[in-house]
């Protein structure tokens, strides 16, 4: 789910907080953020949406599978 460049493009892109909660609307088990921590693409600082979705994520049901660039994510048979 993308939850980057939000500022100023809230209009075509979510928030974190939005991304969790279209996550848990659909009933997904394992959230991966896209659109961010890769370059610059919108005016919010540049760590601000993984803080968001981290400090959010424990309002949600969906597990967050990964927080950073490389890290890689197995889905259990």
């Amino acid at each position: 789910m993308p939850i980057g460049a939000y500022d100023p493009w809230l209009i075509s892109h979510c928030t974190p907080e939005q991304a969790l909660e279209m996550a848990d609307n659909i009933n997904a088990k394992y959230f991966i953020p896209m659109h961010t921590k890769t370059f610059q693409q919108g005016r919010e600082p540049f760590n601000e949406p993984i803080d968001r979705m981290l400090t959010a994520s424990q309002n949600y049901k969906t597990k967050i599978a990964i927080d950073e660039i490389g890290q890689t994510f197995k889905l259990d048979a």
